[in-house]
């Protein structure tokens, strides 16, 4: 899962599906995926906290048919992790230094 480093953006609606498919049909494997992937420090990225961890797979887990939503919620991981958006606590702000 390179979604936090070095997969283009583009590929968001991609991994968007992969993920939607995974979780109308295997949600429960997917969750444990999710976690023992994510429970690795520093994975995918050293940047992202382990809540903002939790608050992406609770979100994924919890979308199950909006496509767009669940692309959204990937893209925004993807840019924490990168380092291009800061969430703080309810806010969000764009880093493009």
């Amino acid at each position: 899962m390179n979604l936090g480093t070095t997969a283009p953006r583009s590929s968001v609606d991609i991994f968007g599906d992969v993920i939607l498919a995974l979780n109308k049909k295997y949600c429960d494997n997917l969750s444990r995926w999710l976690n023992s992937l994510l429970a690795q420090e520093g994975f995918p990225s050293s940047r992202i906290s382990n809540q903002q961890k939790e608050n992406f797979i609770k979100s994924v887990l919890r979308e199950k048919a909006n496509k767009r939503k669940l692309c959204d919620i990937v893209l925004e991981f993807t840019l924490i992790c990168r380092g291009i958006l800061k969430q703080n606590m309810d806010t969000l702000t764009c880093d493009y230094s």
